[in-house]
């Protein structure tokens, strides 16, 4: 479950640069990761 959260932070840009992968697949990423456990890891960021 951890790794699924960091997995989806990265995905997310939150770790990332902000530049790799298109700010649609961001969004996306963004929503699911608000949705599901990992918005406990990133919330407030």
């Amino acid at each position: 479950m951890k790794v699924i959260m960091i997995a989806a932070t990265t995905l997310c840009g939150r770790i990332s640069p902000a530049p790799l992968g298109s700010e649609l697949d961001r969004r996306f990423l963004e929503q699911m990761r608000d949705e599901t456990d990992a918005s406990l890891m990133g919330g407030g960021t």
